[in-house]
């Protein structure tokens, strides 16, 4: 009876997961798990880039906590790393971040020079 009752929670627990999975609309393909932390950088004191977790990768293999200082520093590295993404002539799944990263980010109006303050990266 005990096994019973705890195949249907994990059923019930992976259901919960499926529910909260969505595929991104950035152009990145890339499936997100709604309200589950990602990273939280804040940019200065009036920004804040944010990303709930991926399901099949981790933000800390792409962003590494206080490597850069400035968001022009992280800004340069996403278009570096887009580019060298984009300019493989077979796409590897595991660059969809970077595509992402720059979709989302690199666009925003936020000044050069602002400082980073990492919040978590998991």
């Amino acid at each position: 009876m005990t096994e019973v009752n705890d195949f249907n929670n994990t059923n019930v627990n992976l259901n919960k997961v499926i529910d909260n999975i969505y595929v991104c609309k950035c152009g990145c393909n890339l499936q997100f798990i709604d309200y589950k932390p990602g990273f939280d950088i804040s940019i200065g004191n009036k920004w804040l880039i944010t990303n709930n977790a991926m399901v099949k990768y981790k933000w800390s293999d792409y962003i590494s906590i206080n490597e850069f200082k400035l968001w022009k520093d992280f800004r340069e590295d996403i278009i570096l790393n887009y580019n060298e993404t984009i300019n493989i002539n077979l796409l590897n799944p595991e660059d969809a971040p970077w595509i992402h990263l720059y979709n989302q980010e690199v666009e925003n109006q936020i000044p050069l020079n602002e400082k980073l303050y990492y919040e978590y990266v998991y």
